[in-house]
């Protein structure tokens, strides 16, 4: 009886950090591996071990640092279109100051601690009033009618 042996070799794969996008560009030196990519976003991630596969956009190292929070308005101006008089309802702390400007920007009057305050001696059109109140200010916009 006669018995074989068969051995196999096998080779283990080596994979390097690459760029393959249709625009970038790829820097390394002794100390510093740089990929950059131009308009693509990311599609999808794999990760295994110490590799790491990005489909589209090449961020490997993307941190959500912070997240701004949007604050909404609790402040009211009515009635609008105004005609007469307009209140501001709804400020958490008191209107210091309250700014009208027109429609390209110029400061038309300004009104002091307030919460009600008079727009018949301002023209029929479209204004931003600008509320101040503890450090904080919200802009709204204002119509006036004949």
């Amino acid at each position: 009886m006669v018995i074989g042996y068969a051995f196999a070799s096998t080779h283990a794969q080596t994979l390097t950090n690459q760029v393959v996008a249709n625009a970038g560009n790829s820097f390394s030196s002794a100390i510093l591996h740089i990929d950059q990519t131009t308009g693509e976003s990311i599609t999808n991630t794999f990760q295994t071990g110490s590799l790491t596969i990005t489909q589209g956009f090449h961020q490997p190292n993307l941190f959500a640092v912070g997240v701004k929070e949007i604050e909404t308005s609790t402040l009211s101006l009515w009635p609008n279109p105004a005609r007469e008089s307009v209140t501001i309802s709804g400020s958490k702390q008191p209107i210091e100051r309250i700014e009208i400007f027109d429609a390209v920007g110029k400061l038309v009057v300004t009104h002091a601690q307030k919460n009600t305050f008079n727009v018949e001696p301002l023209a029929a059109g479209s204004y931003v009033v600008r509320v101040h109140s503890n450090a904080r200010s919200e802009e709204h916009r204002l119509v006036v009618v004949d």
